[in-house]
């Protein structure tokens, strides 16, 4: 069975508050949590210069794992941004992908958690 992002939120939350000490709550956290997501993509730009070649004493040292492993902290950070603000990181994305979609042209939308595809007319049909 795949990962909710229900389930996903709830184990971040309770790590962040038991292991780390850090409540989702308040303008403080918010803070230090979106600085923690600016480090963690700084790294994960990082692993992608490294393996890409562009930063040559890295070539060969990373892998995609390694990438993988800089994206998700990054995403474990920005939950917990969007969890202080009070909002739920697949409404979030959601509406965003939509927002992005419509500005670029793109037929293709989400909704309730699954994926459409504006028709000729402007219907949405499952993709």
């Amino acid at each position: 069975m795949s990962l909710t992002f229900a389930e996903f939120r709830r184990a971040n939350v309770l790590r962040s508050v038991e292991t780390f000490k850090r409540n989702p709550k308040g303008n403080r956290n918010m803070v230090a949590f979106a600085l923690g997501m600016g480090e963690e993509t700084g790294e994960a730009l990082g692993a992608v210069r490294g393996f890409t070649g562009i930063t040559k004493r890295k070539k060969g040292k990373i892998s995609r794992s390694d990438i993988g492993h800089e994206v998700a902290d990054s995403f474990f950070y920005g939950d917990l941004v969007v969890a202080c603000a009070e909002l739920l990181t697949e409404d979030v994305l959601q509406e965003k992908y939509n927002k992005t979609s419509e500005r670029s042209g793109s037929p293709y939308r989400l909704k309730g958690g699954k994926l459409y595809r504006l028709d000729g007319r402007g219907k949405l049909r499952r993709a």
